[in-house]
């Protein structure tokens, strides 16, 4: 029998009002007050075990950079991941261009997975699952059908990606503030 790992909620519940199509999310669902990350032991090819942070956000909290610095600034994530269902209006306009930008944002690997487009459901997901790299390369993408996706990621790229630009460094924090997480992680 699986265990329950976790429970995640959105940070902020998606709304739209286009003329051709609207959708309030939270009149069936709730937003959290909690982030989520984890940590996955990795082997190198030297078979030396290293640790990597995970961020997880949901859907439309990839519109929102706060959270995602917060993940890559604060809690040290090196890897963030958004399940998601974009319809496909906004998906075909901004599903990549958030990947990329929270890729560049952060430095860290972005992956967004979607479920396939169904003509036959009552909500059409945009689907196109896809990997960013730190660098905003798309280096993994799905179609319209169902499938998986994979990627190889080198997280040693991440210093790198760090080192030739370093906004972590350059942050004008006397100008402007960075995320602060206010409630424990759970």
């Amino acid at each position: 029998m699986q265990k329950l790992f976790q429970t995640v909620r959105h940070a902020k519940c998606y709304q739209t009002l286009l003329s051709q199509f609207t959708f309030k999310e939270s009149a069936s669902l709730s937003s959290g007050k909690e982030t989520f990350s984890f940590e996955i032991p990795l082997k190198n090819a030297e078979n030396k075990i290293s640790v990597i942070r995970v961020g997880i956000g949901i859907c439309y909290d990839i519109r929102f950079p706060e959270l995602s610095l917060l993940y890559a600034n604060q809690l040290g994530c090196q890897l963030l991941l958004f399940p998601a269902a974009f319809n496909p209006k906004t998906g075909s306009l901004h599903w990549e261009l958030l990947g990329r930008a929270r890729a560049l944002d952060t430095q860290c690997y972005v992956g967004m997975c979607s479920p396939a487009c169904n003509l036959e459901l009552d909500y059409i997901s945009h689907a196109e699952s896809l990997i960013t790299s730190p660098w905003g390369i798309v280096i993994a993408k799905g179609g319209k059908e169902e499938e998986i996706i994979t990627a190889d990621l080198d997280f040693s790229e991440l210093k790198c990606v760090r080192e030739s630009i370093p906004i972590g460094r350059q942050r004008r924090l006397d100008i402007y503030t960075t995320p602060k997480l206010v409630k424990k992680q759970s």
